[in-house]
């Protein structure tokens, strides 16, 4: 008989959380801790929770109407705490000290242990962020990181954790109601996030994860807004405003100006150097569609250019999109561009009409469209015009042409009209 039998010690688990190390969205990783001999060793169930749904003293979630996924969370927490259990016991039995090391082991080749628990909900949102931070443009990601924050803002104001198999027709008409009723958004705008959110399940469904296939049907609200654009007049009375002593404003008039020339988007007009100006034109890709333009520099584009050679880092004194648009506004009016216009937006079923001086609603955007309408009035093919603005959906183009189509109908009875 052995005279020095082997000893093993008892190892014990219970369920732990770091209540200051949260992840963005707020919530912490439920542990199994594990201590044998008096070490203690911290094993990741794979489920999160935010602390307000933990009871500390007794070591386990609390029970709330308000978390509608607590019981499943805890059912997953307990069946790996007595997986760990489990394995401590085989590892007894089998004359093995259960250490920490050695449970990890065993968990890790045992076919019978629980698979490693995917992405959450705002970790798989982090993860499609962070794996397209080198493809997309500045703009789209900016679009990606406002959609994870409204999802966010739901969250916390409804205080329904989102879970993947939540993702139905309930979830989105709350989800939608949410940004008309709270956040005051119009259909376009809450349609662009939908869209991004769609682009997220998407992401998830490729890696496998399993969604409720609900979200494929999402509407996407999409309606078509007025155009507002600059006529020829009112860009000569841009011109002719006397700036000579507001340098701030009249680098926003040649700025704006550029883009009624070119047709570029103002985050393309941002990003144009000396190296991209060329004797056919202007050469570059777009930040937004990654398309290389060439794009012919008519004499009123390349004055602006020559105007601040090497004076800037970039080829025109760009600022940021939010302070150009306000000092926009600023300048149209001061040109007395004041002409009401009726515009209608949609906020879900809700149909608002407004009418307002011109000023008002001419952005950085204005300019693309100003050179897209200007250009089809003085008889620009589509099909050549779209080779110079990038578009490649003649639908979108179309909608321009119709504006112009009016315009010369209503030129034509102003002239004719009286007379006939």
């Amino acid at each position: 008989m052995d005279s020095n039998p082997t000893v093993f010690y008892m190892a014990t688990t219970k369920l732990v959380i770091k209540e200051k190390k949260l992840n963005r969205d707020g919530r912490t990783t439920i542990y199994i801790q594990y201590c044998h001999l008096s070490k203690v060793t911290l094993i990741s169930s794979g489920e999160k929770i935010k602390p307000e749904f933990w009871d500390k003293e007794k070591g386990k979630l609390k029970k709330s109407r308000n978390h509608p996924h607590l019981t499943t969370i805890d059912g997953i927490v307990r069946k790996k705490q007595a997986e760990i259990d489990e394995v401590a016991r085989k590892l007894k039995f089998e004359d093995v000290e259960p250490t920490a090391e050695k449970v990890r082991e065993r968990l890790l080749h045992d076919p019978n242990a629980a698979e490693e628990k995917g992405p959450t909900f705002f970790e798989l949102i982090d993860e499609f962020i962070y794996n397209n931070r080198l493809s997309r443009s500045k703009g789209t990601l900016k679009g990606y990181r406002s959609t994870r924050t409204h999802l966010m803002a739901f969250e916390k104001k409804t205080k329904t954790e989102l879970f993947f198999e939540d993702m139905n027709q309930d979830f989105y008409n709350r989800f939608c109601n949410y940004l008309f009723e709270e956040k005051g958004m119009s259909s376009n705008t809450v349609g662009r996030y939908i869209k991004t959110l769609k682009v997220f399940l998407n992401y998830g469904v490729e890696k496998g994860i399993p969604i409720n296939p609900a979200f494929h049907k999402f509407k996407v609200y999409k309606e078509e807004t007025d155009i507002v654009y600059l006529s020829e007049a009112e860009i000569q009375q841009l011109l002719a405003l006397d700036l000579s002593q507001n340098e701030r404003l009249r680098h926003v008039r040649d700025v704006f100006l550029f883009g009624c020339y070119t047709g570029l988007r103002y985050s393309d007009v941002c990003q144009v150097k000396a190296e991209h100006i060329t004797d056919r034109g202007l050469v570059l890709q777009t930040q937004k569609t990654r398309d290389r333009l060439t794009i012919p520099l008519i004499p009123q584009a390349r004055a602006i250019l020559d105007r601040y050679t090497d004076r800037y880092q970039n080829a025109l004194p760009v600022i940021s999109s939010q302070r150009m648009n306000d000092y926009l506004k600023e300048l149209c009016q001061l040109a007395g561009l004041d002409t009401s216009v009726s515009i209608t937006r949609h906020f879900g079923s809700k149909k608002v009409e407004q009418t307002l001086p011109k000023y008002q609603l001419i952005t950085t955007h204005t300019a693309r469209r100003t050179f897209i309408t200007l250009s089809l009035e003085k008889g620009i093919r589509p099909e050549v015009l779209m080779q110079i603005t990038g578009h490649k959906d003649f639908k979108t183009l179309m909608r321009y042409v119709k504006i112009v189509d009016r315009v010369k109908e209503d030129e034509m009875m102003k002239a004719w009209g009286e007379k006939a």
